[in-house]
């Protein structure tokens, strides 16, 4: 990912309520005024119900058709330091507020 001056996407930094490993933190995506330009290091074409893996602060992207609906389960394995950033899309608000759905990974396995 590249800051640019034109074009691009506006980068979000992303706040937490609380602890960000903590369930029922809250978060809370605020534009930041800067642009990037992302680049495609690796690209994979995943089956329903495939599991991957992402390094920490490594960013990725999911791009799934309208008409399918999707639910991202993420396990995080270690607590590591470091700001999170989210690449949005324009036309969205400077703030966009979310909380988290906690279930089990088994309310959701048989849909795979």
């Amino acid at each position: 990912m590249t800051e640019v001056d034109i074009g691009g996407y506006p980068i979000y930094d992303v706040g937490y309520s609380g602890d960000k490993y903590v369930k029922a933190t809250s978060n809370v995506l605020r534009k930041t005024g800067k642009r990037a330009q992302a680049r495609i290091d690796c690209e994979e074409t995943l089956q329903t119900g495939a599991c991957y893996r992402i390094e920490g602060h490594v960013y990725h992207e999911a791009i799934v058709p309208e008409d399918v609906a999707t639910a991202t389960i993420v396990c995080m394995h270690s607590q590591s330091p470091g700001a999170v950033k989210v690449l949005g899309l324009d036309g969205y608000p400077e703030k966009v507020e979310f909380y988290r759905s906690e279930r089990s990974a088994q309310e959701f396995i048989h849909l795979a």
